[in-house]
């Protein structure tokens, strides 16, 4: 260590703007606003969830078409017009590709 002062140094803090200032209540930084960091939540669109949650349960359902498809046996496979290659080929997509 050596005994070296710095003089003259003052830490740069942020610039706090007073309360109604057009700065979600003067908290945060200016790039903070509207990115959901302060202020307000956000809440989204209702079709956003409709949304999400269809694509969850299509994923949730080809998945476990896959897996019953792959406890079946040759002549299943058979009944069902399928070969066992494409059956193999199948089961080993993973669930978010159709």
């Amino acid at each position: 260590m050596s005994d070296r002062t710095l003089s003259g140094f003052t830490p740069s803090l942020p610039a706090v703007e007073p309360p109604g200032s057009g700065r979600a209540n003067g908290a945060g930084p200016r790039w903070w606003r509207g990115s959901g960091f302060s202020g307000a939540p956000r809440r989204l669109p209702a079709a956003w969830y409709t949304g999400a949650r269809a694509m969850l349960r299509e994923a949730w359902r080809r998945h476990r078409t896959r897996r019953s498809l792959a406890g079946m046996s040759g002549h299943l496979l058979k009944d069902i017009g399928i070969s066992y290659a494409e059956a193999e080929a199948e089961v080993n997509k993973p669930f978010w590709i159709a």
